[in-house]
């Protein structure tokens, strides 16, 4: 496996949530960076390149369980496909709009889940010896390791305008439509089983199975839009890289498009202040923020999956990027 499949949505909205002093208050709320795609992003503890990387570990088994049962194992090229088309027909703007409404479930909390259950998420059975074979970068870590990051990214609330991939009343083109949380929500549930430990006392768990469950509006939401192809395959090498540079590609340089053969539409602009504003960035240091973010662009640029160069006007201390995607 050379390329993970990565959701598009939390790509874009999910922002690194730091453990730097002094300590954030939670929940914590960033600013959109830009209003007119994004909203406030709110979370409910902290969130790191290691804990997005789970993420994507689980929308990449929701993906080939998906294309296992229903394509007997081939990958789904297009969201065309027809058995792509038939599982996305579940989920309109009018169910969206009813579940973004926190009226409705006050006055039927009932009727209100069901139409929630009617939604089909997603249940995956999980071994951690198939996954550390499956995904490099899960080796060195031990058992505890693993579950303390699938736990911690389970255990994450968020409140976001999470925008959900939706097929129009033609019924064979897809857009999309924001679903506007009106309380916190986790992604998923996990269960663990202890499969292998040692013999010391206490005993150390050498091996465990997951049961992970999209079970939850966010969660079904999530898992919907893997499955109506609403992914961005990754290169593996992003994970060996730094948090910043891995964060910078997820937002601003994964959901470029790459255009066949040299054509210069493949040039983007990337704004240095968008990217202070995404990750987060405190310091009034200027020359410092320069160089992180020139260091995180660079190791981009050394791992051959971009190219760039800076466009700084030095009398506004403005400074533009412009990029092209190569993988």
């Amino acid at each position: 496996m050379s390329t993970i499949a990565t959701e598009k949505t939390a790509n874009y909205i999910f922002r690194p949530v730091l453990k730097t002093r002094p300590k954030k208050t939670f929940p914590y709320t960033l600013e959109s960076v830009d209003p007119k795609k994004d909203g406030k992003f709110m979370i409910g503890g902290y969130w790191l390149s290691q804990h997005h990387m789970i993420l994507d570990m689980m929308a990449n088994e929701i993906l080939e369980k998906f294309e296992r049962v229903l394509n007997k194992g081939d990958i789904f090229k297009s969201h065309y496909d027809k058995k792509v088309i038939e599982d996305a027909e579940e989920i309109d703007y009018v169910l969206l709009r009813y579940l973004s409404n926190q009226e409705n479930y006050k006055k039927d909390e009932k009727g209100f889940k069901d139409k929630v259950d009617e939604v089909y998420g997603a249940t995956l059975l999980l071994n951690e010896k198939s996954l550390i074979k499956k995904y490099t970068f899960l080796n060195g870590m031990t058992s505890n390791d693993i579950y303390k990051l699938i736990k911690e990214t389970s255990e994450t609330l968020v409140k976001i305008p999470y925008r959900v991939k939706i097929l129009n009343g033609k019924k064979n083109k897809f857009s999309h439509y924001t679903y506007r949380m009106w309380t916190a929500e986790k992604l998923f549930k996990v269960e663990d089983t202890i499969l292998e430990q040692t013999k010391h006392n206490p005993p150390r768990v050498k091996l465990r199975e997951y049961k992970i469950e999209f079970g939850g509006i966010f969660g079904r939401l999530f898992a919907h839009n893997v499955r109506a192809l609403n992914v961005i395959r990754f290169p593996l090498e992003i994970y060996s890289l730094s948090q910043d540079a891995q964060f910078i590609y997820r937002r601003f340089i994964s959901t470029m498009v790459i255009p066949k053969g040299s054509d210069k539409s493949g040039k983007f602009q990337i704004e240095f202040d968008n990217i202070m504003k995404y990750m987060d960035i405190k310091t009034e240091h200027s020359t410092h923020n320069r160089g992180r973010i020139t260091k995180a662009l660079d190791e981009l640029k050394q791992a051959e999956l971009i190219q760039y160069k800076n466009n700084r006007i030095r009398r506004h201390d403005y400074i533009t990027y412009e990029v092209v995607r190569l993988r």
